[in-house]
Parts: C-alpha cells; sequence; structure tokens
C-alpha cells in the first residue's frame, strides 16, 4: 500500500460476505454503471488457491459491451474491490521492512475491473461464450475418458445441446 505497511488478505476472508451479501459489479467502483449481481446470476464470486475469483456475464447495454471492449484490448487489467474491514491484525516490521496489516475477515461490497487497482496483483481478462464452451468441451472430454467412456457421439449431443441454448441466449 505504502513505504510503511503492505497489506495481505487471509485465505476465507471474504467467505462470510460470500455466503451473505448482495454483492455488486462496478465499472471503476462507480455505483451507476452496475455491470453485474450475484443475487440475479450475472456476477459469480469464489475463493480459490489464489484469493478472490470471478466470472460475470456482462449486461447487454453499452457499458456492458464497453466493459467487455476495454478489457478485451487490454486498456484495463486489473480489478479492485470495494469493502468494510471486519477483523483485521498487525505484524510490526523489522529492519526498516514495512509493518504488516492482514484482512481475516472483509464485508465485501463491490468489485470493479478499473485501470488502477490498489492491488497491483490483480487482473481480469475478457472471454467469449466460444471461449467457454471451449472449456466445457475440454472438461467433458477429460470426464469422459477417466470413466473410460467412448466421447465422440454424447459429447457430441450434450455440445449440441449446448451451442443451441447460448445461440438462444445471445439473440
Amino acid at each position: 500500500i505504502n513505504d510503511r505497511f503492505q497489506e495481505k488478505i487471509a485465505p476465507g476472508a471474504f467467505s462470510e460476505s460470500l455466503a451473505k451479501n448482495d454483492i455488486r459489479a462496478l465499472w471503476s467502483h462507480n455505483s451507476d454503471l452496475v455491470i453485474g449481481r450475484n443475487k440475479n446470476g450475472s456476477l459469480k464470486l469464489r475463493e480459490d488457491d489464489h484469493g478472490l475469483a470471478f466470472e460475470n456475464t456482462l449486461p447487454d447495454t453499452q457499458i456492458g459491451r464497453d466493459t467487455f471492449e476495454n478489457v478485451r484490448s487490454g486498456l484495463v487489467t486489473g480489478v479492485s474491490f470495494g469493502f468494510f474491514v471486519k477483523k483485521q491484525s498487525w505484524e510490526q516490521g523489522s529492519d526498516g521492512a514495512p509493518h504488516t496489516r492482514t484482512l481475516e475477515i472483509v464485508d465485501l461490497i463491490e468489485i470493479s475491473p478499473t485501470a488502477f487497482p490498489a492491488y497491483q496483483q490483480t487482473h481480469v481478462a475478457a472471454r467469449t461464450s466460444e471461449d467457454a464452451l471451449k472449456e466445457i468441451e475440454t472438461s467433458w472430454a477429460f470426464e469422459e475418458l477417466e470413466r473410460g467412456k467412448p466421447l465422440i457421439s454424447d459429447l457430441r449431443q450434450r455440445l449440441d445441446h449446448l451451442v443451441l441454448h447460448i445461440k438462444l441466449d445471445e439473440l
């Protein structure tokens, strides 16, 4: 954060918020520009081994299209989030090293793709429904191989259904 202290987020710090809060995705912390919401299913949040992860199905609005293009083109690569600290701990630095603040429990309010994230190690990337389809197809193929089942016919039937569903949703 600055020369005097650094900040870490403890594993599980978001778990209470993810279970209870109505969290929004905003464009660059602007509450007038909502691009997702977990309660309506367009924003999916989870904690993983690296921290807070999310998937956001953008609305078919000007800000949704602009968000996708800004992220896809690499103009915006970071993510920030708005939260209140519920529990924290401090470790005193020694020999000129900065102090360390550990956020143990936070009340997550929103996440935001932004050009200037507070945490520089964050990142956001855009993917199309075609990219998502390729990921699903690969995942299914590995599942089928693990079960020792033939891939082609069953996978093709499920894939065709999914493609049709995606195409209908995009109309």
